[in-house]
Parts: C-alpha cells; structure tokens; sequence
C-alpha cells in the first residue's frame, strides 16, 4: 500500500477506479496520499505519504 501510494505521488497521477458505475475518478494531482493496512491477527497501520 505504501509503495502505491509513492508511486501515485511521484507520477503525478491516481490509480483508476476499481467500478466506475459506483466510483468516480479523481480529477486531480495528488499531492499527499493515505495508505492504509489491515492486518488479519494483529498489527493495522498507516502512512501518509507527501509530495517533497
């Protein structure tokens, strides 16, 4: 998740969505990207990755 996120900061550009007749797109840049983990016995987490 937190490489994705890099990667949608640093190119510039969001993924697409997963189900377009239920999401719309995101028109802009993204400048700071939330990555979230769920783990399935213990340990969640976050990272909130911005633009340098």
């Amino acid at each position: 998740a937190v490489a994705l996120a890099a990667l949608a900061v640093d190119r510039k550009a969001a993924y697409p969505v997963f189900d377009a007749a239920a999401e719309k797109p995101f028109e802009g840049v993204p400048a700071t990207v939330l990555a979230t983990a769920i783990g399935y016995h213990q340990f969640e987490g976050m990272a909130l990755v911005n633009a340098a």
